[in-house]
């Protein structure tokens, strides 16, 4: 009779797990049933210890998260189903059951209130609202393992994963529904969205002044937010350029326009920093009085370019150019106390065929080219020598001639 009492407490303690005893005198285990497909090739090398304790009935959980590490992660990070309360702790074969066949799902949703349809997916840590409620599982969980069952490991909660639109985002961060949407539905949006288009991480294109009163549709036609600009605060990705053969054609609008101007016609450009050309006094003239509308090429940077025909030295220096270059005596003025057309350093020795040496360095221009106004100077004719400025009639009682000066006079 004890024989029988202990035989039958074995087989209601190993049925659980599978395990059969054979034969009352001296039980052996054995397998009442083959694995699950999932455990088909413990069942075939017959490593029953992969899961039991040296053959007993008995089962380990430590071996269970051996194999399924993915759950065994998301118990020690505190997340998922088997970390809540209700599960955590808890033996593993309770739920999932073995040895009743290859087909056999041991997923063990008819342990759980509801079975898998009416689970609360609460205990996951993700609580379903709105539109969600309404979804069926396999909608959102759609990986399956490799015996082709389906898995509830891994799904990404990432709006864009499982929904797809017409905005086609890339970042991962813009694929986070939720700034703009709510689970009720796609629309209405949200009242406040949790985007922000100044913030050159969200969209790269700060919507200053005039830009921010427009609707989004008008630059993001049919909800299409990802335009894929390469320079998406381009002006002229939505604007025309007028500029498009002329000299502008290569310089970036920002440069002039802005639309905290409010108007293309009025501009903001640092001709002193973009430029090779100092303005100076010339930053009292509108931009058209030397880039017309019509011009294709940039303007030249010579004064004479422009003041050629309002010289007032007439012909006086045509032996230095046609027109003669204004640099070559001038400067412009930037300080608006001196003169407009400062006298600069002239090379005389450069440009003239007397190359001023000794004293004659040191003599004011005015000393030797003297003339009947400011912009007069005399031309001197060097063909008489020294006598064409220094006309002293009675040295040395005019018994030498002009050529017989510098046989004794140098200048020092």
């Amino acid at each position: 009779m004890g024989r029988i009492v202990r035989s039958a407490l074995v087989v209601a303690v190993i049925a659980g797990c599978g395990a059969v005893d054979t034969r009352d005198d001296d039980p052996v285990l054995s397998s009442p049933g083959p694995l699950t497909v999932g455990h088909r090739e413990l069942d075939e090398a017959g490593a029953c210890n992969a899961c039991h304790v040296d053959n007993q009935p008995q089962l380990d959980a430590n071996k269970c998260i051996a194999c399924h590490r993915a759950i065994g992660a998301r118990v020690v990070q505190g997340k998922g189903l088997h970390a809540s309360p209700l599960v955590r702790g808890k033996r593993c074969e309770i739920c999932h059951a073995d040895h009743r066949g290859r087909g056999y799902d041991a997923l063990g949703w008819n342990h759980m209130a509801g079975g898998r349809d009416g689970f609360n997916h609460q205990l996951t840590g993700w609580p379903l609202d709105g539109a969600h409620r309404s979804a069926t599982c396999t909608q959102c969980h759609t990986p399956q393992t490799q015996q082709g069952r389906p898995t509830f490991l891994g799904t990404d909660r990432l709006c864009g994963t499982c929904h797809t639109g017409p905005h086609e985002f890339a970042k991962p961060a813009f694929r986070a529904c939720e700034r703009c949407h709510t689970t009720k539905g796609w629309k209405p949006p949200r009242d406040a969205l949790q985007f922000e288009h100044d913030d050159r991480v969200d969209a790269r294109m700060p919507l200053l002044s005039a830009h921010g009163k427009l609707a989004c549709a008008r630059c993001h036609a049919g909800a299409v937010f990802n335009l894929g600009l390469t320079v998406p605060d381009r002006c002229d990705n939505c604007h025309q350029t007028p500029h498009a053969n002329g000299p502008f054609a290569a310089v970036a609008c920002s440069r002039c326009h802005s639309p905290t101007l409010r108007t293309f016609a009025r501009t903001a450009f640092d001709h002193d920093e973009h430029t090779r050309f100092y303005l100076g006094g010339h930053k009292t003239l509108p931009c058209a009085r030397c880039h017309s509308s019509q011009q294709t090429t940039k303007p030249s940077a010579a004064c004479e370019s422009c003041h050629a025909d309002r010289s007032p030295h007439g012909k006086r220096f045509a032996a230095l150019g046609s027109p003669p270059a204004c640099g070559l005596c001038h400067t412009t003025s930037f300080d608006p106390a001196l003169p407009r057309w400062r006298l600069g350093v002239f090379n005389h020795a450069k440009h003239t065929k007397f190359p001023l040496v000794g004293e004659h360095a040191d003599v004011a221009c005015r000393a030797c080219h003297r003339g009947t106004g400011p912009t007069s100077f005399e031309k001197l004719d060097l063909a008489k020598g020294c006598t064409g400025c220094h006309r002293h009639t009675k040295v040395h009682e005019g018994q030498f001639t002009n050529a017989e000066c510098t046989k004794c006079h140098r200048p020092r």
